[in-house]
């Protein structure tokens, strides 16, 4: 049972990063014509989910991708790829 309460507050700690996290991200791109979300991982995911949840970004969000690690001239040229340009 104690290792039980450890790892629940263990899961709510990260939960509680996790958050201040998307709150610090959503303010740095808040003003942003489009978002594209990428990367490995379920994080974009939770990311994703928070973002449809604010009507003043949900619209914004224009794709969710799924992405191994890459260099500044790939990400690059995925979102060109991405929004045709």
């Amino acid at each position: 049972p104690q290792q039980v309460i450890s790892e629940s507050k263990a899961e709510a700690r990260q939960r509680q990063q996790m958050d201040r996290f998307f709150d610090r991200l959503i303010a740095a791109v808040c003003h942003a014509e489009r978002l594209l979300l990428m990367g490995p991982g379920e994080t974009k995911q939770a990311l994703a989910k928070t973002i449809k949840s604010m009507p003043s970004l949900a619209a914004k969000l224009a794709g969710v991708e799924t992405c191994d690690k890459m260099t500044p001239n790939q990400i690059a040229a995925r979102v060109r790829a991405f929004f045709h340009l």
